[in-house]
């Protein structure tokens, strides 16, 4: 039997904690979008920050999972798309974060990663439902998955500011081994 490190353990309960914060920003936070029968939420919010402190797998399986949760719960038809695009959207989003000669935050990064991880999410849902409800439909939604990627990219940005101050990100990022 193999061994586990304790950073290995810390990934994975952060992994877990992130998942919680995903799934409760999903839940907690909606506002409704009457026209599409869908919501805006900020779950993507901490699928970023998964992301950006975890790095890509575990960001994305924080992401999957958190979301996926959501779906499987209230919107079943949804989930396989959802575990899917959140999933990739924290493997994309980490892409771009850190330097890899000092460890530290660079916001360029973070912007771009978010904005890439959100345009794989509008994208994404786009395709899912232009396949299961046509492409009028589809184009129906599009608005409220901009509007939800433009918030979370921005709360996004602003929470990574703050925590780069605290040095919490390129700590943490360089303890794990990102």
């Amino acid at each position: 039997m193999a061994k586990i490190s304790r950073n290995q353990i810390t990934k994975y309960v952060l992994t877990a904690v992130f998942a919680a914060m995903v799934f409760v920003g999903t839940v907690v936070v909606q506002i409704s979008i009457p026209a599409t029968g869908g919501y805006v939420n900020i779950g993507d919010v901490f699928i970023i920050l998964a992301a950006f402190t975890l790095g890509s797998v575990y960001g994305g399986i924080a992401g999957a999972v958190g979301a996926g949760l959501v779906d499987l719960m209230f919107y079943p038809t949804y989930a396989p798309a959802t575990i899917v695009i959140k999933f990739i959207m924290g493997v994309v989003a980490a892409i771009f974060v850190t330097s890899k000669s000092t460890g530290k935050v660079k916001m360029a990064g973070v912007a771009l990663g978010a904005f890439c991880s959100e345009i794989i999410m509008v994208v994404g849902y786009l395709l899912y439902e232009i396949a299961i409800m046509g492409a009028g439909a589809a184009l129906a939604g599009i608005t409220g998955n901009i509007i939800q990627g433009g918030v979370s990219i921005v709360i996004a940005l602003v929470l990574v500011s703050v925590l780069d101050k605290t040095r919490f990100l390129s700590i943490y990022s360089r303890r794990m081994g990102r």
